[in-house]
């Protein structure tokens, strides 16, 4: 049986200059990013009250921590308010249990719109004060709940 040198076959070279690791993989490591018009969950942005699109129809809206005013509230296809604490201490803080929390209104939202009670939305809007953000982005990304139901993206 006859061996080839390593040098002298075209696809062992090319097999050699290959990378190891994928450049730009389909999957992406960052579970709840939205990875554009194939994916098929739902768009998810976090964003203060100034960011707020004017075209809204299409669109849920979840209030976080938040006292609202009428105009704020006007032409949303949906919208919901949620009261509760942005950073927890671990599962058995006293202050930190809350029986509804933020991945569970947004799987009852999901499960609304697709068993038509609600409105359907095509993306939903979290609002929430800017100097929370982080932690609202924070606490969805935790939640494996979420990741499979909606996209998160940075921006309209």
């Amino acid at each position: 049986m006859e061996r080839k040198e390593e040098g002298g076959d075209g696809q062992a070279a090319a097999l050699r200059d290959a990378t190891l690791f994928q450049r730009q993989a389909s999957l992406s490591t960052a579970r709840l990013r939205w990875r554009g018009e194939e994916d098929r969950r739902v768009p998810l942005f976090v964003v203060a009250e100034e960011n707020v699109p004017a075209q809204r129809n299409q669109s849920a809206a979840v209030f976080i921590n938040f006292t609202l005013h009428s105009d704020l509230l006007q032409s949303w296809a949906e919208s919901r308010v949620w009261y509760g604490p942005l950073v927890r201490h671990g599962r058995t803080c006293a202050c930190c249990v809350n029986p509804f929390d933020i991945d569970q209104l947004l799987a009852k939202i999901f499960r609304d719109r697709a068993t038509g009670q609600c409105c359907f939305f095509t993306q939903v809007f979290l609002i929430c004060e800017k100097n929370v953000i982080n932690e609202v982005c924070d606490m969805v990304v935790q939640s494996r709940v979420v990741s499979g139901m909606y996209g998160l993206k940075d921006s309209l």
